[in-house]
């Protein structure tokens, strides 16, 4: 059985100061999976249905996707055809993209940046700390990182001082990036679809109802299918596998 949202967990116990950011980003993770939804709806490209949670140890092979790719969610369309994501969730004011840059630049130790290799790339804005996005952008990563090696997007450099972090990051505004790099977004009262821009009472109308589907779906307990990374058979498998749900 294919799942529209494939979400890679890593399932090392996190510590230290920043731990508080999984926590958080993992209670944002339903609104998450609603506003996907939403989104491919909206461009005629919907997901099949069905949500997995692939439990994975940080040294086992799927767990590259995360660490080394930068992988965070899979999706698949009603085609069969797989696309991958990266995502950001955020709370501060302004509406900037945002990548990790050095996780450590006294020591040269490269970020996201660097080596990211997803489809899609998200960045959403939770400012009111409501589990759900009020401002977003879904980039073309592919796309973005060309324009970028061919001088079109300004980014600027800043470090991230709270928890005592070490990382810098790249950031520039929403409004300044290509429109063309732009799959989806909503940003300064507009829903922006690459060069076009919409009203939004359309848009959220449907993200409203596909938030609450997925909200339901936690309040009442009935949690997207989990499964650990031994029962998750190979891609060209098809996934053809019954997983249980978490009991």
């Amino acid at each position: 059985m294919n799942h529209g949202i494939t979400r890679i967990i890593i399932t090392d116990i996190i510590n230290g100061s920043g731990a508080w950011r999984f926590k958080e980003a993992a209670a944002k993770q339903p609104a998450a999976n609603g506003l996907y939804r939403t989104i491919f709806e909206r461009l005629d490209m919907p997901l099949l249905p069905g949500e997995l949670q692939l439990r994975v140890a940080k040294d086992e092979f799927e767990a590259g996707y995360d660490h080394y790719l930068g992988i965070d969610v899979i999706f698949t369309f009603a085609n069969e055809q797989e696309s991958t994501l990266q995502e950001k969730f955020l709370t501060y004011r302004e509406s900037t993209v945002t990548v990790e840059y050095y996780q450590n630049p006294l020591t040269g130790e490269q970020g996201d940046w660097f080596k990211m290799k997803p489809d899609y790339y998200f960045v959403g804005y939770d400012r009111i700390q409501k589990n759900n996005f009020q401002e977003w952008i879904l980039l073309n990563w592919p796309l973005t990182r060309q324009v970028t090696n061919q001088g079109q997007i300004p980014w600027e450099v800043k470090s991230n001082t709270r928890d005592g972090a070490r990382a810098n990051f790249k950031y520039v505004p929403f409004s300044i990036v290509p429109p063309e790099c732009v799959v989806h977004g909503k940003w300064s009262g507009r829903e922006h679809i690459g060069v076009e821009k919409r009203d939004l009472k359309v848009l959220e109308k449907v993200q409203y109802e596909r938030r609450a589907e997925q909200m339901m779906l936690f309040e009442k307990d009935i949690i997207p299918t989990v499964a650990n990374y031994g029962d998750y058979r190979s891609r060209t498998a098809k996934r053809r596998v019954s997983y249980g749900r978490k009991s």
